[in-house]
């Protein structure tokens, strides 16, 4: 089980797991942070497997062509 909160668990704020339970953001905010995070991971991999077809696209041999 994961230490931070599930962010669509508080509709106002979202709350590190601490003695005190200070506020931290709204968790509005977090939200859009992980939307872009999975978009950048998801992105990423496409780039990834781009880069590595290219890479072995580059490399074969005229007999492999």
């Amino acid at each position: 089980m994961s230490d931070t909160p599930r962010t669509d668990q508080r509709e106002k704020l979202v709350y590190w797991i601490h003695d005190d339970m200070t506020p931290v953001c709204e968790s509005s905010f977090v939200r859009k942070l992980e939307r872009e995070l999975n978009a950048a991971k998801e992105l990423i991999k496409r780039l990834e497997v781009a880069a590595w077809k290219n890479y072995n696209n580059s490399h074969k041999t005229k007999e492999d062509k």
